[in-house]
């Protein structure tokens, strides 16, 4: 007689035939593991890298989409990257320099009240010649009188004939005043002159009671 050792899945037998020593899936490539393959008493596990998780056949490591939940935290856009994601502002707007998920406006008109984004983001003048509105993601340029917007939209240039159309304007509106002033005078010279009018045109008038009798205009005699 005599007998045969064998050993339990996950180990292979000794070369004295009696003991049993565990198999290094990891380090044989006998598992299937395409992330972190790590050798336990018997088997190996499996582990995925920051940013992706394990399939459910235990082999594959697949990238996890932020962005689809929840748009990543994102306040306006995000962006999937292999095993991350990272959040970008809309044009006009800079990431908030301690939270990157956040975006404020970047007010272009006036640079030193953007305290809340990175300093190298902050432009260093307003990019107006003259005037600067800001608003929304976006500012707008205008110019001072007598002067007109160039088609770059943001220097002036002097208007020649803009000068001309502001004199003629000034003259439009005081001669509006002078003519309202007249039309008023008008109206009050009429408004006294007309019971002198009426006085004139009835100067023998008589009460109707003081008339006398009236005709029959019915015939009658």
């Amino acid at each position: 007689g005599g007998y045969t050792c064998s050993c339990a899945a996950g180990y292979r037998l000794n070369a004295n035939g009696r003991d049993c020593d565990d198999i290094d899936e990891c380090a044989t490539q006998m598992d299937c593991c395409q992330g972190n393959c790590s050798n336990t008493a018997g088997g190996d596990r499996c582990s995925c890298a920051d940013g992706f998780y394990l399939d459910a056949d235990g082999c594959r490591c697949l990238d996890i989409q932020e962005c689809s939940l929840d748009n990543g935290g994102c306040e306006h856009t995000c962006i999937e990257e292999q095993g991350s994601y990272r959040c970008e502002c809309r044009h006009g707007y800079a990431k908030d320099r301690y939270n990157s998920t956040q975006c404020h406006d970047i007010n272009e008109c006036h640079p030193a009240t953007n305290t809340m984004i990175s300093p190298e983001l902050v432009p260093s003048k307003s990019p107006c010649d003259q005037r600067c509105v800001n608003s929304p993601g976006s500012f707008q340029c205008s110019c001072k009188e007598l002067f007109r917007l160039r088609d770059d939209g943001r220097t002036c240039k002097r208007c020649p004939t803009c000068e001309t159309f502001t004199q003629l304007e000034s003259l439009v509106i005081t001669l509006m005043e002078e003519i309202r002033v007249l039309r008023s005078e008008v109206n009050t010279l009429k408004s006294q002159q007309q019971p002198q009018q009426q006085q004139q045109l009835q100067p023998n008038a008589q009460p109707i009671s003081a008339l006398g009798p009236f005709p029959d205009f019915d015939g009658a005699q």
